[in-house]
Order: C-alpha cells, then sequence, then structure tokens
C-alpha cells in the first residue's frame, strides 16, 4: 500500500471523505430534513392537493376547485359564427362557448346536435350538471326556429325573432341534455300606421285606406299603401279605425270598416246606419284575430252611402291600423 500510485490515488481523497454529514450532503446538491419546513406534508404528498400546469403555476393561482372565492377578471373564450342563410345542424364542438349570428331571409329551422355528441364534445372529466351557454342572434326580420337533436329537450321559446336569445345546455345525463333559455331580446312583429290627411272615399265603394306615417313598425312590415305582410307565421291581432270629417247622412244611409287578408274579407266593424238624417262624425273599427303565414298580407278598408265623397278625418287619431303578432 506504500507504493507511489497508491500514495497518489488517496491523497485526492479529503479528509472524513467517509462520513455523511450536512456539510458533504448539502455541497452534493441533496435536501436534508432539517431544510424543509412542512417535511411532514412533503412526505404524504398526493398530486390531487396541487395545482397542475393548466391551472395555475402557484397554487395561489389555481381556480378553486369547490367552493372559495375567485378574484380578478375570469375571462371567457368564445367563437364567433356566422351561420348561412339556411337550415343547420350544430354540432357539440360549435355549441360550446358558442357565439352565432344569423341573417335569415325566409324562416329558418337551426337544429342541435345529438346529446350524445353534445356530451362527447365536453371537456374530459364532465358530470351530470355540467354545463354551459350559447347565443343566437337574428340579425333580420324572419324567425330562426330552434330544435332538439336526438335526447335534447329544450325548455322555453324557441323562436328567435330578430332579437338574440342566450340557453343554457346542461347534462342529465350521458344520454341527454335540457336546453334551458335564459334570455333573450326579440323584436316581435309589430306595426302602427296612421293618416293625417284627408283621402277621399267615394261612395258605395269599398275604398284602401292609405296611411303615409308610420308610427312603429318592429320588423318593416307595414307599406304606406297600407298593406302589412307577415314575414313569419303567426296569430296576429288587427285593429283598423276610420273616422270621417263631419258629414251630413241622411236616415238610413249607411257605412263600415274591414279588414281583408289576401284581398278577401277577414273581419268587418259590421255596418253603421244613420237612424234619421243627422251630421256627424261616421266612425266604424273592424277588429280580428288572423291566422298569417308568410307573405300573407293583411289591409284597412272603408265603405259608405252617403252618396257623395267622404273625407277621412285628417287627426292623428282618427285613421289608424295597428297590427301585433300574439303567437
Amino acid at each position: 500500500m506504500s507504493n507511489s500510485r497508491n500514495i497518489a490515488g488517496l491523497s485526492a481523497v479529503e479528509a472524513s471523505a467517509d462520513v455523511t454529514d450536512t456539510t458533504n450532503v448539502t455541497a452534493a446538491g441533496a435536501l436534508m430534513d432539517s431544510e424543509v419546513t412542512n417535511l411532514t406534508q412533503v412526505k404524504a404528498f398526493d398530486t390531487t392537493d396541487y395545482a397542475t400546469s393548466t391551472q395555475g403555476t402557484t397554487a395561489d393561482n389555481a381556480l378553486p376547485k369547490a367552493g372559495g372565492t375567485i378574484t380578478g377578471e375570469l375571462v371567457t373564450k368564445y367563437v364567433v359564427t356566422a351561420l348561412a342563410d339556411a337550415a343547420a345542424t350544430l354540432t357539440g364542438a360549435e355549441l360550446i362557448g358558442g357565439l352565432f349570428t344569423i341573417t335569415p331571409t325566409t324562416p329558418r329551422i337551426l337544429t342541435t346536435d345529438t346529446a350524445t355528441n353534445i356530451v362527447a364534445a365536453l371537456p374530459t372529466g364532465n358530470v351530470d350538471g355540467s354545463s354551459f351557454e350559447f347565443t343566437v342572434t337574428n340579425l333580420a326580420g324572419f324567425d330562426v326556429t330552434f330544435a332538439g337533436g336526438t335526447g335534447v329537450t329544450i325548455y322555453g321559446k324557441t323562436i328567435v325573432a330578430n332579437g338574440s336569445a342566450s340557453f343554457r345546455a346542461v347534462r342529465l345525463s350521458a344520454t341527454t341534455i335540457g336546453l334551458y333559455r335564459t334570455e333573450g331580446s326579440n323584436n316581435w312583429s309589430a306595426a302602427h300606421r296612421l293618416r293625417n290627411s284627408s283621402q277621399a272615399i267615394p261612395t258605395a265603394t269599398t275604398t284602401l285606406i292609405s296611411l303615409p306615417t308610420s308610427v312603429y313598425d318592429n320588423l318593416g312590415e307595414m307599406v304606406s299603401g297600407g298593406r302589412f305582410t307577415a314575414k313569419a307565421a303567426g296569430i296576429y291581432s288587427a285593429t283598423m279605425r276610420v273616422t270621417g270629417v263631419w258629414t251630413a247622412f241622411d236616415a238610413g244611409e249607411r257605412w263600415s270598416t274591414s279588414i281583408k287578408k289576401n284581398g278577401v274579407t277577414a273581419a268587418t266593424s259590421g255596418t253603421v246606419q244613420a237612424q234619421v238624417a243627422m251630421s256627424l262624425y261616421p266612425t266604424a273599427v273592424a277588429k280580428t284575430a288572423v291566422s298569417l303565414a308568410v307573405g300573407d298580407y293583411i289591409e284597412g278598408y272603408f265603405w259608405h252611402e252617403q252618396g257623395a265623397d267622404v273625407n277621412t278625418n285628417p287627426d292623428n287619431n282618427s285613421v289608424n291600423f295597428i297590427v301585433h303578432r300574439i303567437a
């Protein structure tokens, strides 16, 4: 052991190299128990107790799994999709976080994906009660109707009419989805026009009343000529009121107002008759609830048998045609 080679090798070994002490362990980069303040927790490490890289770099940046308070702004990612002017089926992937716009030129139907496909598109780990929201904005006057795919049940109104609506989709089971309408703003069909100038109504002639002044017209369905043309199928309430100027009527002379659908009488005020010779403001009001398909039209008319022209009263409240969709 005393040869020169062995002596040279041993000379490179530090003193007490065979002793495992704090200095040697620390110098080697190892971690001593005495350096750890939460030694028990470290030894009992469970990956489910710590934030993942997708949740945040540290535990105080992680989103609370259950309970707790989120501070600061929570940013949600949405995808905006401009739908074609056509019937369509929206896939599960499109529905999740979707914002849809559509400009229909005729009534359209949008159908959801099947419940099974929607569940498959949800993030991993989804359970019954998991949910998401999507919004549809209708940029035109024709109805957009939602229909549920297999296993999807819609709760609330299914029509989006020239406005927007939000729906919350909730997983009820692995094969069923509940689609709940949470909010929406529809510009429902409603129009009101009036006449604030005189129109001559010939005797014994059923005459279309023109209405040059618009009070409101949500969907642009009534024109100055007096015709209302439906852009969506439904039940409409219509009221036509006509008052003439102060006019002398002989006993037995009559007048009336009517509403015609596609040129055929749908409602009349009933005939009003002068019981004795008198002067008055001849007034008649026709009201009806009428079923209209897309493209059907209604108009208001006035008729009398005074024997000469009778002018409508130019007062704003005297000649009105009001149409509202009610169903």
